[in-house]
């Protein structure tokens, strides 16, 4: 017997390689913020907590959605996994900071809404 629509998982795995400690620390704080959107604020008055961002993924081939790519609908992060400094921890010694010279970033986003046939014939899902 049909039960549900499982909701689908996208995982995605960077490597990323700063130019420099500056750069480095540019992409520390896109970590952050990602790690923000991922959790629950709390409304003004700290009673309520409010949903995470939301997401659009899309993959593109020459400025345009690849439509030969299984669509994404719209989906939260829901996993976030940063390794710091690669194989070999290395780091900047730019200013005597010990920034991590490399960094690899796995994001795991769920969809939230129900994959259903009319979905897929009609968004690409």
């Amino acid at each position: 017997l049909f039960k549900q629509s499982e909701f689908r998982t996208h995982a995605f795995t960077f490597n990323i390689l700063p130019d420099g400690a500056d750069d480095a620390k540019k992409i520390i704080e896109m970590f952050r913020l990602l790690r923000a959107t991922m959790l629950p604020a709390m409304d003004k008055h700290g009673f309520y907590l409010i949903y995470p961002a939301e997401y659009s993924l899309t993959y593109m081939y020459k400025n345009s959605p690849n439509k030969h790519v299984s669509a994404i609908g719209t989906c939260v992060l829901d996993d976030m996994q940063v390794s710091y400094g690669g194989q070999d921890f290395v780091v900047f010694e730019a200013g005597g900071t010990g920034i991590p010279a490399e960094f690899s970033l796995s994001l795991k986003f769920k969809e939230i809404t129900p994959i259903t046939a009319d979905r897929v014939v009609q968004d690409g899902l």
